[in-house]
């Protein structure tokens, strides 16, 4: 972590931790965005009005998808005590789900005129839809998918991967985004945190 005490980027990145580091208030950065003071760039013109994320969720599915599939091949190790045809079956709905979920959250942002983005600011809290149910839809489809897959192909390694996506996602994603949503948005975010769940 890094600790920031400069006065020209205090306004760009007050949204982290504080914390008193020797008598001195301090801000906490990420570790995956310690490369930019190193490089000297400039922050403002760097982070704007975003969430600092470690990677976009897409390519943390793909990894996770691709790490699954390696596993598979090298260890075939099925899930075991499922009968073929409720397994197969599990998935298939498990597919539809995590279809209609992810349908419905890109149409309810669309029509809300917001980005999905994770990268692009944040123009409102959508409650509408998915949002209803969960405070990311589209994550939750991801994940669905996961063990959809591991359904599908009876793959232990990809139930594994299910796992290690919602921790890296948790801790990578999710939360950067919901510290910038609570300090842009105040009191609509936090009362949008009450009533819905993270996931599910």
């Amino acid at each position: 972590m890094a600790l920031i005490e400069n006065e020209k980027y205090k306004k760009t990145f007050d949204f982290f931790h504080r914390v008193t580091f020797q008598g001195h208030l301090c801000e906490i950065v990420p570790p995956w965005h310690q490369k930019v003071f190193r490089k000297g760039y400039s922050m403002t013109e760097k982070f704007k009005d975003r969430p600092l994320i470690m990677a976009s969720p897409p390519s943390i599915f793909f990894a996770c998808l691709i790490a699954g599939g390696i596993l598979h091949v090298l260890f075939k190790a099925p899930l075991g005590g499922f009968p073929e045809v409720i397994r197969i079956w599990s998935g298939i709905f498990l597919l539809s789900i995590s279809g209609i979920i992810a349908a419905s959250a890109f149409m309810v942002l669309h029509r809300q005129r917001t980005s999905f983005n994770p990268y692009k600011a944040t123009t409102r809290i959508v409650q509408k839809g998915a949002f209803r149910f969960s405070r990311n839809p589209m994550y939750l489809s991801l994940a669905l998918l996961l063990i959809a897959i591991a359904l599908l192909i009876n793959a232990f390694s990809f139930v594994i991967m299910t796992i290690l996506f919602v921790v890296i996602i948790n801790r990578g994603v999710i939360r950067p985004e919901e510290t910038y949503l609570e300090k842009k948005f105040g009191a609509e975010y936090r009362e949008y945190l009450d009533k819905v769940r993270r996931w599910l």
